[in-house]
Parts: C-alpha cells; structure tokens; sequence
C-alpha cells in the first residue's frame, strides 16, 4: 500500500510538472512583462519563446546606453510603457525586430515578402501590426512596408518609415504614427483610436533577447508508458507477497 501510494504520488508530481513545463521564463526578470505577456508574444512569433532581459531603461539613460546594450545582438523584443500626455491613453507597446539593432544611420529594408516578419504590438489591447505587403508601386516612397526598422545612435528604439515607432534621444518620449506596419483597427497609431500619435511620454522601456522555450518534461506518452511500468512493479510485489 505504501509502495503504491508513493508510485502515484510521483506520477501525479510528474504530471503537474509537465502542465507547467512550457511556462515562459524571463531570464534577468521584467518590470513590465508578465508570463502571460510572453505567452502572447510567442504566439505572434509563431513559436514558443523564452526571453532573456539585455536592457532595462535606468533614469538618465540616452540613446547611446541603449544602443550600447542591445547593438549586434540579434532579433530582439523591444517591450515599453507609454502614456500619450494629451488623451491619458496608456499602454504596454513594443515590437519585434527580426535584425540587430546598430547605431550607424540606415534603414532595414526588408524588399520581399518573405523577410517582412517584424510586428509592432499593444499587450493592453492585445493588438498586432505587421509589416505592409508589397504594393504595385514596389520601389521608394509607394512600398511602404520596405522600411523594417530605422538605425541611429542618436534614436531610441525605431520601427518604420512613419516612424511607426520612434524613442527620442533621452528615452523618456517618443510617438507612434502607422505607416510601415498595418493597422487592423483603422487607428493611425500602437495605443488606438482616442489617442494622438505624437507627445507620448516612455516610462519603462526593456528588451530581450529570445531561445526556444523549455521543456526538459517528459512527453504525456512517456509518462503513459512510466506509469505503466510502475503499475507492473506494484502487482509483481503483491503477486509475492500473497
């Protein structure tokens, strides 16, 4: 009997461990995203993601501190709060930048459909924006999804042409106006209708870097296959014993 209740007692630890194996983790912790918020990210992406925090905004900061965090460093997420000062309209905005960011002064272009995987996104309204397709008028002005991200030393993080997303200099403002990236709503801006596209304040600003998610949890078919090996083990016993 006490073999048996410490063989289901296991099983049960196993099972509970394997519903909670595909949690997100934040390595290096987040001020401003919850496990959920990865889980939602991940879902964008199209794959289940784990993030590592390579750059938390700390009061003083520029530019160039950002820049000095995140440059060469691959495709990030770049996570921030936001208030538009004139409607008081806030919310947890933020994009994915397939490139590494770099401090010379270039656009990313992304010409064919195939590299145009970045997003911008709001976590409060759990809204999307991808990159526009290719139009007929593929070249400059009139291929409007062609600009992915802006580089410049002297720019916090910045996505599209319109800028879809801009961070000033200091880091502390910053605006939103959807050019680059596709509006689904009919809102010409990251936090929507009601809100202006410009004079937005930036309170905290993060980004990561992304692995695959974990899950060192044996599959439900192993654990199947555990328990019945187990179950074998306890009528031998009792077979034994009697």
């Amino acid at each position: 009997m006490i073999l048996k209740k410490m063989i289901f007692t296991f099983i049960a630890g196993i099972v509970l461990a394997a519903s909670t194996a595909n949690a997100a983790v934040i390595t290096g912790g987040s001020a401003l995203l919850t496990k959920e918020n990865v889980t939602q990210l991940g879902s964008w992406l199209g794959q289940s993601v784990d993030l590592t925090n390579i750059y938390t905004k700390q009061a003083g900061n520029t530019s160039l501190d950002f820049h000095a965090a995140v440059d060469g460093k691959g495709a990030t997420f770049v996570v921030m709060q936001v208030t538009d000062q004139y409607s008081g309209i806030t919310g947890l905005v933020g994009g994915y930048n397939p490139q590494s960011w770099s401090s010379s002064t270039y656009y990313n272009y992304s010409y064919d459909e195939d590299s145009r995987n970045a997003f911008l996104f709001n976590l409060s309204t759990d809204m999307v924006f991808g990159q526009k397709a290719i139009s007929d008028n593929y070249w400059y002005w009139y291929d409007q999804g062609v600009y992915q991200t802006y580089n410049n030393g002297s720019y916090g993080p910045t996505f599209g042409g319109g800028h879809d997303l801009y961070v000033g200099y200091d880091l502390t403002n910053g605006y939103s106006n959807l050019w680059s990236y596709a509006s689904t709503n009919g809102a010409g801006n990251l936090l929507g209708n009601g809100a202006n596209y410009y004079n937005w304040q930036v309170a905290g600003l993060e980004v990561f870097n992304m692995n695959p998610a974990r899950n060192e949890v044996p599959e439900p078919a192993s654990l199947a296959l555990f328990a019945i090996a187990l179950g074998g083990l306890t009528a031998a016993r009792r077979k034994r014993s009697s």
